[in-house]
């Protein structure tokens, strides 16, 4: 992978290889299937009514244009009030460590041996 990026230094393409489909997979597979439902839903009920074709496509479109909008706003906002809720709480817990170390202290091994067995350290000792 770096020697691809190296041989396209400056370029658009860099900024498409950077993309990490990982990081944004629930994103698409949930505004996916959101689509695809709601356009089946506008495509379904139009059927019923006496609607022309070209009416049903520009129906479908403009609600495909605008739950794309809106799905991608609404992740947007979700993932930023996550990330500001944890550097809130990293900031917290850095705080704690300054002015309260063995509260802190205390709390760490509290959490290791409730998450973890003394059995499964008896093989380092």
């Amino acid at each position: 992978m770096s020697t691809i990026k190296g041989n396209f230094k400056n370029s658009k393409i860099v900024s498409i290889l950077d993309f990490k489909l990982s990081e944004h997979l629930k994103s698409i597979v949930y505004g996916g299937m959101d689509g695809i439902l709601t356009v089946y839903a506008v495509i379904s009920s139009s059927m019923g009514s006496p609607v022309a074709v070209p009416v049903v496509l520009i129906l479908s479109i403009q609600n495909i244009i605008s739950d794309g909008l809106t799905m991608g706003l609404g992740d947007y906002v979700s993932t930023k009030t996550v990330n500001q809720f944890l550097q809130q709480e990293r900031g917290r817990e850095e705080w704690e460590f300054e002015h309260f170390f063995e509260g802190e202290k205390q709390e760490m091994i509290d959490i290791y041996t409730e998450k973890v067995t003394f059995s499964s350290f008896r093989e380092y000792l």
